[in-house]
């Protein structure tokens, strides 16, 4: 049925496959019945401590450049927008044809890096892709990929309420369409083995929780790769 004037769709979804990726191992492949019959836990949020820049900090969020505080830009520079929140992002859904599928679309969540600081993006972000990854299998097979980018997703959009309530995207639903949605479309494009040392300086940098992806990747191998844009649309 329709939701409001704008004309959005209410859709329920028909679980056919569920892939799951979860501690070390390599990814398993579970049932829609397994899925729906588990019974949900609630597992309280953990507080971790890391040791940066030489000092132990507790806290939920990782902030990986202190100098950076320049503002999102304005609602009337939209390229400027795009770039803000591709610089800002730490991660983006990978969508692909899927071969395991059977060339159904496929979507998974990738750590990337737009530049080592959001002051040296380029826009093109990094990205890298384990060997035996579903999403590496598919770009092998169909190099046509669509990075997707939310809003929703950048800590420096996070509103802290009068009550200390922490609410993404300023207080905005992800689905609102004030809060900003990107999604870049071109080609994986992989980098050299001699050329990869920005991609890894970048992801190591961004990513301190993770350093194989500054230190050549995982142990079953896997390359870095970058996308060369054709277009991108969004939604702000």
């Amino acid at each position: 049925e329709q939701w409001s004037d704008a004309g959005y769709q209410v859709y329920e979804m028909t679980m056919t496959d569920l892939w799951m990726i979860y501690s070390y191992g390599g990814g398993s492949i579970l049932t829609p019945e397994q899925y729906t019959k588990a019974e949900p836990k609630h597992h309280s949020f953990p507080t971790f401590s890391h040791n940066l820049r030489g000092k132990t900090q507790q806290r939920l969020v990782v902030k990986i450049n202190d100098n950076d505080d320049f503002p999102m830009p304005d609602k009337s520079d939209l390229v400027a927008r795009a770039r803000w929140i591709v610089a800002h992002s730490l991660w983006t859904t990978v969508s692909t044809t899927s071969v395991r599928l059977d060339g159904h679309p496929w979507g998974n969540i990738r750590s990337m890096a737009d530049g080592p600081v959001p002051l040296e993006s380029t826009g093109l972000p990094f990205f890298y892709l384990p060997t035996p990854d579903p999403t590496a299998v598919d770009v092998r097979a169909n190099d046509q990929i669509i990075l997707s980018f939310s809003e929703a997703s950048l800590s420096e959009r996070v509103l802290t309420t009068d009550n200390n309530h922490h609410r993404a995207c300023s207080g905005l639903d992800a689905m609102d369409p004030l809060c900003a949605r990107i999604h870049l479309y071109g080609t994986a494009t992989k980098i050299s083995k001699t050329d990869n040392r920005k991609a890894m300086q970048s992801l190591g940098k961004r990513h301190p929780l993770a350093p194989w992806l500054a230190k050549g990747g995982a142990h079953t191998g896997g390359d870095y790769y970058t996308i060369t844009l054709s277009g991108m649309v969004l939604l702000d």
